[in-house]
């Protein structure tokens, strides 16, 4: 029994023990190395969200867009190329409105329709604030009212 090649527990122990600041060592370094290829590395993994909380009430008259959508919808909206281009004009449109609105012009005329709220109001919420009707003026030409 002597002569068979086994591993005995204790030697193996013992190499190990001898070993240890090598091992120590060699641990340090590769965390030290990942640590740093992480930082370094581009952080394909990431993703941004954010969540708009509100109350009832304010969902429905939230009018960023028409109606208030599910993760179904969307997809449906991506999958259809004629609504897709249908929500992309819409869009679009609401921004060129948003930016018609908040030219100097019209953004006074807004903020003298509302003269004592007007201040406190930042220039998205002074829109939201103001009546349908009045929007329509700055917006569409008279001709086509």
């Amino acid at each position: 029994m002597a002569n068979t090649f086994t591993y005995d527990l204790v030697s193996f122990l013992r190499v190990l023990y001898q070993r240890k600041g090598l091992i120590f060592k060699g641990t340090f370094v590769v965390t030290v190395v990942v640590m740093i290829a992480s930082v370094l590395w581009p952080q394909t993994w990431r993703a941004d969200a954010r969540v708009l909380v509100t109350t009832p009430k304010y969902k429905t008259t939230l009018r960023l867009i028409p109606e208030p959508f599910d993760v179904l919808t969307y997809r449906g909206i991506m999958t259809s190329d004629n609504i897709y281009k249908e929500l992309l004009d819409t869009l679009k449109w609401f921004k060129t409105a948003i930016d018609t609105l908040l030219e100097h012009e019209n953004f006074n005329r807004m903020r003298d329709n509302l003269p004592g709220k007007a201040d406190t109001l930042s220039p998205l919420q002074l829109i939201e604030n103001t009546n349908l009707p009045y929007l329509t003026q700055l917006l569409v030409p008279e001709a086509e009212r």
